[in-house]
């Protein structure tokens, strides 16, 4: 009876030691991964401190270096149309010809009066005549026109005359009064001249 008790004390000893080199070999396990993994992050945590920051590029193309913009050649301008001595636009006092009342520039330029016209009632058939003889010759009011020009009939009657452009010096103005019907003389067309002036060829 002593010997099997002393047997069972044995084994209960064995166990019980058997289960705290378990339980020791179980912690130092449980340590030592425990410090690995410590290690392991500690080195993780430095490597990302060290890590190279991201830097972020700009993928927009950068502007072209500004040059010196091509010289543009332009274009020569054209000559300006000559602008006529008598004005063609239409004025006071239309007659509703098929020809249009002129008012000409007061600049200078010298006429040939081919006819005039003084009567209210027969304003129109003796200025449609006189154009219809005389083509390319135009017509106008005396009072709507130059300062140079009789303004107003002895009746007190305004004043229609059919004339030709003819230049700017006496000579030009005798050659058209020349080449004119009879009965035409030349006038200035200005702001001066005495309108009972006419001129001498």
């Amino acid at each position: 009876m002593n010997q099997q008790g002393s047997r069972k004390r044995t084994v209960a000893l064995v166990l019980v030691a058997a289960l705290a080199a378990i339980v020791l070999v179980g912690g130092f396990v449980f340590a030592v991964f425990r410090f690995l993994g410590d290690e392991t992050n500690g080195l993780a945590s430095d490597a990302d401190e060290t890590a190279t920051p991201t830097v972020r590029v700009n993928s927009a193309p950068s502007p072209k270096t500004p040059g010196v913009a091509p010289s543009v050649q332009q274009m020569p301008t054209a000559p300006s149309a000559s602008v006529p001595n008598v004005s063609a636009l239409p004025g006071r006092g239309d007659l509703g010809l098929g020809i249009p009342i002129t008012v000409p520039s007061c600049d200078g330029t010298g006429i040939v009066v081919i006819q005039s016209a003084v009567d209210p009632a027969s304003y129109t058939q003796e200025i449609s005549a006189a154009l219809a003889a005389n083509p390319g010759a135009s017509y106008l009011r005396t009072d709507s026109s130059c300062p140079s020009l009789r303004q107003r009939s002895d009746a007190g009657n305004p004043i229609y005359a059919v004339y030709r452009p003819a230049g700017s010096t006496t000579q030009s103005i005798c050659a058209a009064v020349d080449a004119a019907p009879v009965g035409s003389y030349g006038k200035w067309l200005d702001l001066t001249t005495d309108p009972t002036a006419i001129i001498s060829c």
